[in-house]
């Protein structure tokens, strides 16, 4: 399952990802936030996916990476940060990090806590804090 908020106001996405889900269900989540008329692709973005239990191959990140890809981008570069601090979801992270390097227009780190992950966006930890206790 994969729940989302987009704080405008910070050209932020946030983004949970919790239990089990599927590339298909991954790439509907993407059209789902393009389409959502608060959407902008010059937002970065923030997913929490430590309470996700699916285990994506290579090749399933390979597909979500393409779809990425193949989908238009914004005026500027934009960063996606991923929060992960179990062991097992964590490197699965870092592998769609070191996968999609240089593939998308979008800039991707794995942190294992929020306030790291909103520092590498340059976003105000203390600030963003009120949307986190929504999600």
């Amino acid at each position: 399952m994969i729940d989302y908020l987009i704080v405008p106001q910070h050209r932020l996405i946030l983004i949970w990802g919790r239990n089990e889900t599927s590339v298909h269900e991954c790439i509907e989540s993407i059209q789902k936030i393009h389409t959502d008329p608060n959407h902008s692709h010059d937002y970065d973005a923030i997913a929490d996916v430590t309470d996700l239990t699916t285990n994506l191959s290579g090749q399933e990140m390979v597909e979500i990476i393409q779809f990425i890809k193949d989908h238009p981008a914004g005026n500027k570069p934009t960063k996606h940060a991923i929060v992960a601090n179990n062991n097992r979801t964590y490197a699965q992270c870092r592998m769609f990090e070191q996968l999609s390097d240089g593939i998308t227009p979008i800039k991707t780190a794995v942190f294992r806590e929020w306030q790291p992950a909103l520092k590498w966006l340059e976003k105000d930890p203390a600030t963003i804090a009120e949307y986190l206790k929504a999600g």
